[in-house]
């Protein structure tokens, strides 16, 4: 019980901390008041490879292993040129990449490459490294005495599904049938399954909970700042009314039930 008080603390410190609490001066804050994707097309001009040869041979087959996962849904510059440098940083990073990559990052593999990122950052980010601990140390001294976090936790990051969920979405249904949907949310949906699949499964989407404008316009503009390149604006747009279209059609229940739960939270006149 103690144990977890503490980690309770901590993370409340972590969130107060990211907020910018004694860290106005730090890299991070600086380059968290830009919009995620002018932070994400900086990282990406960067340089996209490590000289790990003077690394530990754990680390260099941590480092490949890194290239190969990471690499699937975004540049390898954007995490080797990211602000992140501790153990907390890497910590959300890793989790929420692996909560969304589902069956494809394991925990062993999250592991490694939570070591690999913290290793790399204590050496090619040394001074920057050092000056974060400062500040945190400054602002939250309960958190700098924590252990680092475990990057497979279930306990983070809510609003994404936890990775039981996220396995039972991906064994549902693959495809859907959109011979009766609009012509133009039939051309849609071949865009929906190309770019959406680039990452995950299709079926991850097409069995998701989320049903609501606002869920989806959340789910889209996220994914799609990750992408980068990969998905354009425009595409992002057709997937968008898509899936908030078949929603109203497959998930019509639920869709309304959603509706009426979120009218009900909304002040009495």
């Amino acid at each position: 019980m103690f144990n977890h008080m503490l980690m309770k603390h901590a993370l409340r410190a972590a969130v107060a901390v990211v907020a910018g609490i004694g860290l106005a001066v730090s890299l991070r804050a600086a380059q968290s008041q830009l919009p995620a994707s002018q932070r994400f097309a900086a990282a990406d001009k960067g340089p996209s490879t490590i000289d790990v040869s003077a690394y530990p041979p754990d680390m260099q087959a941590a480092y490949q292993l890194f290239v190969k996962k990471c690499g699937t849904c975004h540049t390898i510059a954007r995490p080797i040129n990211s602000e992140y440098v501790l153990e907390g940083e890497w910590e959300a990073d890793v989790h929420d990449m692996a909560t969304r990559a589902g069956r494809m990052m394991t925990a062993d593999d999250a592991k490694q490459i939570y070591d690999f990122l913290v290793y790399d950052s204590k050496i090619r980010k040394a001074d920057l490294y050092a000056q974060r601990q400062r500040e945190m140390a400054a602002a939250a001294p309960l958190l700098a005495a924590q252990p680092s976090l475990d990057p497979t936790s279930s306990g983070r990051r809510l609003r994404i599904p936890s990775p039981d969920v996220i396995a039972e979405f991906d064994k549902g249904p693959s495809k859907i049938n959109v011979s009766h949907y609009p012509t133009d949310l039939q051309r849609a949906y071949p865009v929906f399954v190309k770019k959406c699949g680039l990452c995950h499964s299709t079926a991850r989407a097409i069995n998701s909970d989320r049903v609501l404008e606002s869920d989806w316009e959340t789910d889209v503009n996220d994914m799609s700042t990750r992408a980068g390149k990969l998905i354009s604006a425009d595409e992002a747009k057709e997937i968008y009314n898509f899936l908030v279209y078949d929603s109203k059609v497959r998930k019509a229940d639920l869709y309304q039930e959603r509706q009426q739960s979120e009218a009900a939270k909304l002040p009495k006149k």
